[in-house]
């Protein structure tokens, strides 16, 4: 009993304030809010900023596999790792927001 006190209250205070990155309109992944979610501190909202010596985004020649390998296993000490973060699904999606959105 104790521990599912301690389950529902986990789920309360940390599930409900996440915010997720299904598009409730289609039900599906958007990159979008991924990298709303998980890039924008760094990278800006349109991949614009520098902050920390990180790569603008808007001007990457990375290709999808680099941005895979980049965002899943971080870079140096400049990046950090996602791989226990993101799913597949949230992965290439991201990527594919990047590709489409950012790098215009």
């Amino acid at each position: 009993m104790r521990w599912l006190l301690f389950g529902a209250t986990c789920v309360l205070f940390t599930g409900c304030s996440s915010p997720s990155t299904v598009d409730p309109e289609t039900g599906h992944v958007s990159g979008e809010l991924v990298f709303q979610r998980y890039c924008v501190s760094c990278h800006g909202m349109g991949g614009q900023l520098k902050a920390g010596g990180k790569i603008q985004l808007q001007h990457t020649k990375m290709t999808d596999s680099l941005l895979r390998q980049t965002i899943l296993y971080g870079k140096n000490n400049a990046m950090p790792a996602y791989k226990k973060m993101l799913s597949d699904e949230e992965t290439t999606a991201v990527i594919n927001y990047i590709n489409t959105v950012i790098k215009k």
